[in-house]
């Protein structure tokens, strides 16, 4: 990591923190870090856990955004092991980074 943010506007690094095993559907913010549920995808970005996967799909269907789904749990594997899974294969994959100008 070089300190300069992922959009290239030149933005410092202000703060990170680890996330460890924690887990949460980003569409309602639900702790799923030890739920066993299977199902979810990641949409643009953001990991759509079980608990909104059906009611996010049919939006998705409904706007013909299917090509944004970019991954799908795996079939009998828990949503949080998947994304601790995708997360393991990238680099400092379960730190959030925070870029900002400093106040």
């Amino acid at each position: 990591m070089n300190g300069t943010d992922p959009m290239g506007m030149g933005l410092p690094l202000i703060g990170s923190y680890d996330v460890g095993r924690y887990v949460e559907c980003d569409m309602c913010g639900a702790d799923l870090t030890e739920d066993t549920r299977t199902g979810g995808f990641i949409f643009s970005g953001k990991g759509t856990g079980p608990c909104c996967a059906v009611r996010v799909m049919a939006s998705i269907r409904g706007y013909g955004e299917e090509e944004y789904i970019q991954g799908t749990c795996t079939p009998g594997m828990a949503f949080a092991d998947w994304i601790r899974k995708i997360r393991s294969q990238v680099p400092g994959g379960s730190t959030v980074r925070i870029y900002g100008s400093k106040p």
